[in-house]
């Protein structure tokens, strides 16, 4: 009894540890959401010189907002800064995808895993980090390609959420005969 209990123990630990993974380096692409009336931040780095992955081939990486346009950001390579992007606030949450063009195989990326997962993300508080590998020449055009860990992307984004200043207001002026004027 013991046996079948501590082995009904480790199945549920597994179970929890698996769940905590989730959206995490090894996942299969993640979901990101911009909260209605927030705005997004959007800043990027190519590669990462600590551990020497800093690609050579031209790469563009970008956004769409519900399933829209896709919008380039920047194009580069290297172990520089990849450019930042606002974007928002819209009146509903909106999903938001990163997405990564490699322009020697004429493949792109995204932070979702399609067409094939290339991606590593994790939440963050707030905000979320986001890597993305690139082909690789035309090796990984059709293949999984994660990072090895989060920041260790061919593109690397951290993304933050910043939600409105102030409050909405709202300003009721009821009709004369009722006596005044009302502020929420």
């Amino acid at each position: 009894m013991k046996a079948l209990l501590a082995a009904a123990v480790a199945i549920i630990a597994a179970l929890l540890v698996s769940l905590a993974l989730a959206g995490t380096a090894g996942a299969a692409g993640v979901t990101i959401t911009i909260p209605a009336g927030d705005t997004a931040t959007l800043g990027a780095e190519w590669g990462n010189s600590s551990t020497g992955n800093c690609p050579t081939d031209s790469l563009t990486w970008g956004y769409t907002v519900a399933g829209g346009p896709q919008t380039a950001v920047a194009s580069g390579g290297g172990c520089t800064a990849a450019g930042q992007a606002t974007i928002g606030p819209y009146s509903s949450t909106e999903t938001l995808k990163i997405f990564l063009t490699d322009a020697n195989c004429g493949a792109t990326f995204y932070s979702d895993g399609t067409p094939v997962d290339h991606t590593a993300g994790v939440q963050q508080g707030a905000g979320w980090s986001v890597s993305i590998m690139d082909c690789d020449g035309t090796q990984y055009t059709n293949t999984q390609r994660e990072p090895d860990a989060i920041g260790d992307g061919n593109v690397n984004v951290s993304i933050t959420f910043t939600a409105p200043s102030s409050p909405p207001s709202a300003t009721i002026t009821q009709p004369a005969s009722s006596g005044g004027t009302y502020s929420v």
